[in-house]
């Protein structure tokens, strides 16, 4: 195993201004989600909101008390959305000894033989509307980010969306002839994923449930850097949470406890070509009047990489 020495100030000044107008021009514009027409938007939060109004006109009429039902359905979702806030403390609560309990698993390095070990990444970052890092730290087996994205949604129409925090790290093939480059990952992640369906009261019976539902992921893709291609080498589910709303509302959580090696499938990279390499926390989210909220930024929730183990074929 050797470690890989880059020089300090090559790497921090013309490679890493050149991977950060890279990021901008060309993965930026790849994960930005197609605009929706805001007339079209208007008019169909208009008409939910009149077709609304003409059913609960209806029900009165029938002598149905629409309002008592809905003031019992608000009343009690509050109930349950304050249990929800008690389980997201208890976890908040219990990241430290869960933290301590992810620094004792020490993964297995898996075969072939690694060639490379890189122990600093170059940056972290997150993406418009898809998160924010809180706060982060990159030096040599210690890069670590505190990570949260809310989502929340009160609109007539499905919503979905991407949450990203990601790790780049710059790599040159030092060989003068095309290699496959296996990019194995440790990653270690505490956090708390929740969503949130709101109540629909009577409304639950002319209308779409409303719902939450979230999917967080690890991922790994290696961008090139030359050819603006990527490869996704590594992808692993680690949580998930979905609700209904229904009449009274729903919710869900999960806990994420995750430090492992992530396998990677190899990739084919140029003579002497440079690349990044990406590891994200990646969640795929939907909503329809829902929330989800995924914490990784309380207590001693965080998500780190401290190493990349990279083999050279």
């Amino acid at each position: 195993m050797e470690t890989l020495i880059i020089d300090k100030p090559t790497t921090h000044t013309d490679l890493r201004n050149r991977a950060e107008a890279f990021i901008e021009k060309v993965i930026v514009p790849r994960r930005q989600r197609p605009s929706r027409d805001p007339q079209a938007v208007r008019a169909r939060a208009e008409l939910a909101r009149e077709n609304r109004e003409f059913a609960r006109r209806e029900l009165q009429r029938a002598g149905l008390d629409v309002d008592r039902l809905d003031s019992l359905a608000a009343e009690r979702s509050k109930l349950r959305k304050q249990l929800a806030d008690q389980a997201h403390r208890r976890a908040v609560d219990a990241s430290a000894a869960a933290a301590h309990r992810l620094g004792e698993m020490v993964p297995i390095i898996p075969p072939p033989l690694i060639d490379v070990t890189l122990d600093e990444v170059t940056f972290i970052r997150s993406f418009a509307d898809q998160g924010a890092v809180v706060d982060s730290n990159v030096a040599p087996g210690d890069n670590w980010a505190r990570y949260e994205l809310e989502v929340t949604h009160d609109n007539a129409f499905t919503e979905t969306g991407t949450g990203r925090l990601s790790f780049f790290t710059l790599f040159q093939n030092p060989k003068s002839r095309v290699m496959t480059l296996t990019a194995s990952v440790q990653l270690a992640v505490n956090a708390h994923l929740r969503v949130d369906a709101d109540w629909n009261g009577v409304a639950e019976w002319f209308f779409p449930d409303s719902e939450a539902r979230a999917t967080v992921r690890a991922r790994t893709t290696v961008w090139s850097m030359d050819s603006s291609n990527s490869a996704v080498v590594a992808d692993q589910v680690l949580g998930d949470a979905s609700a209904n709303g229904g009449f009274f509302g729903g919710g869900n959580d999960s806990s994420i406890g995750f430090n492992d090696i992530l396998s990677a499938s190899g990739v084919p990279i140029p003579k002497n070509a440079w690349v990044l390499i990406e590891v994200e926390l990646h969640t795929d989210w939907t909503t329809l009047n829902g929330q989800v909220h995924l914490d990784a930024q309380s207590g001693d929730f965080r998500v780190s990489l401290p190493q990349l183990l990279l083999t050279l074929t």
